[in-house]
């Protein structure tokens, strides 16, 4: 009754299952309700090919499988809210706290930099130079690439001369 069982059995209906190639593709589906553990912490991704909006036409009924399960008597379903309410709130926590680390990493970085900066404004003041504010240098360095003629350079062109 559970939307996951559901959905691995309407699957391994699509799949011929009784090849081996059907067979080692049944075994590497996992279905779940909700997102466990090992999954709630790595990156997801939207497949918008897969979307309704891309697929099906507006006027084509559907049913989504939760509302189905609920039909037949799944009773799982508060459950499965209460843990997803949970691991959305610790998400928000570890999200905030990355922006908070990524914006002191930022912050050390600046600071490193103009260290640099200074300490290259001292040697070139050592030098004679007045430098009156930081110079900042980025980091973007400009590369002039030449390859010799190709042989093919060096033939006529095969189009005529008159396109």
């Amino acid at each position: 009754r559970s939307p996951a069982r559901i959905f691995v059995k309407t699957i391994k209906g699509m799949i011929g299952r009784k090849l081996k190639r059907g067979e080692h593709a049944l075994s590497r589906l996992k279905a779940f309700e909700g997102v466990p553990h090992p999954y709630d912490t790595r990156k997801r991704m939207i497949v918008t090919d897969a979307l309704r909006l891309t697929r099906m036409k507006t006027f084509r009924p559907f049913v989504v499988l939760n509302d189905l399960c609920k039909r037949v008597g799944w009773t799982h379903e508060g459950e499965v809210e209460r843990l997803e309410a949970k691991r959305v709130q610790r998400g928000k926590v570890y999200h905030e706290s990355k922006k908070a680390a990524d914006k002191l990493r930022v912050q050390k970085e600046k600071l490193q930099a103009s260290a640099s900066i200074k300490e290259i404004n001292n040697k070139l003041a050592a030098f004679g130079y007045q430098i009156d504010q930081f110079i900042i240098i980025n980091s973007l360095i400009s590369c002039l690439l030449y390859t010799s003629p190709s042989p093919r350079d060096q033939r006529g062109s095969r189009m005529p001369s008159s396109a």
